[in-house]
């Protein structure tokens, strides 16, 4: 009978999140509202991404219709994309008649999710300098060991830039079990024969080397000894041959010209490996 007595509890509403807004791109004319994957939304015109993006002019052109898989719908109040707001504001950028963003120094997490973004919604504008400053980081990754040169390399197969796979390529003589695992077959053929030749320089060009080199002196042997056990048939000591003339205790000094005769075989011998992208199945 008490039970009666108490008031009606009332159900605790609770407000839904309220979307951030873009600082870049929060034009009040805009006739197009973008919301990222991380929940900001983009306020931008219906014209500039038509006219700059292959994607989002067939999705303008055929909004009530079916569109491609990837193109998204323009019949919403509020678009939903896959990416976060970092990469639609940087993409977004190269649609307007503005300049465009500096790549320089962006991180390399960053640069790849823009630059799949590019390729994916078919920017033009933005396709270039991206697969540019992949070529940059491959370069650097030259001189720096540990930059991106997989990642880079799996862009550029799955984009088709051979240039870029061929500067790439060299650097991965130590990831053949990655590539092998994640690149579809015809890549992973190619590659095995990439490898093959590499490998047949350290089988066949190597010992030839050694032999017509010689020194007659007692360390020679030490010197052999030295060379085979750092190679260790790891084809990605031939990138960088600089150690091979280098001086070292377990080396006699009237062997080092010898050395360094081998090494010159050597780097000729790796200017005659084809590039990735010319090896034919």
């Amino acid at each position: 009978m008490f039970a009666s007595l108490s008031p009606p509890l009332k159900p605790i509403l609770k407000k839904p999140p309220v979307d951030k807004v873009s600082e870049r791109f929060c034009a009040p004319d805009a006739d197009l509202v973008i919301r990222s994957s991380d929940g900001v939304l983009l306020r931008v015109h219906r014209k500039n991404l038509s006219s700059f993006s292959e994607v989002f002019s067939s999705a303008a052109q055929a909004s009530t219709a079916t569109t491609s898989t990837q193109a998204p719908s323009f019949q919403n109040a509020v678009v939903d994309l896959p990416e976060d707001e970092c990469t639609l504001d940087l993409l977004f950028q190269y649609m307007y008649r503005q300049r465009h963003p500096n790549l320089q120094g962006l991180r390399f997490q960053t640069l790849e999710k823009l630059a799949e973004a590019a390729e994916k919604y078919e920017v033009f504008a933005a396709m270039d300098p991206c697969s540019i400053h992949m070529i940059l980081i491959a370069v650097i990754s030259q001189l720096r060991v540990g930059r991106h040169p997989l990642e880079v390399f799996l862009y550029a197969m799955k984009h088709d830039y051979p240039d870029l796979a061929d500067r790439a390529a060299p650097l991965l003589l130590a990831f053949s079990k990655k590539i092998q695992k994640e690149t579809p077959t015809h890549v992973r053929l190619r590659w095995l024969l990439y490898m093959e030749a590499w490998n047949n320089i350290l089988r066949t060009e190597l010992p030839a080397l050694l032999k017509c080199n010689s020194c007659p002196c007692a360390g020679w042997d030490r010197a052999q000894l030295r060379t085979y056990k750092k190679f260790n048939f790891e084809p990605r000591l031939l990138a960088d041959l600089r150690w091979l003339s280098e001086t070292s205790p377990a080396v006699s000094p009237c062997c080092l010209p010898r050395l360094s005769a081998i090494r010159v075989g050597l780097e000729e011998a790796v200017k005659q490996i084809p590039k990735f992208s010319a090896i034919k199945l």
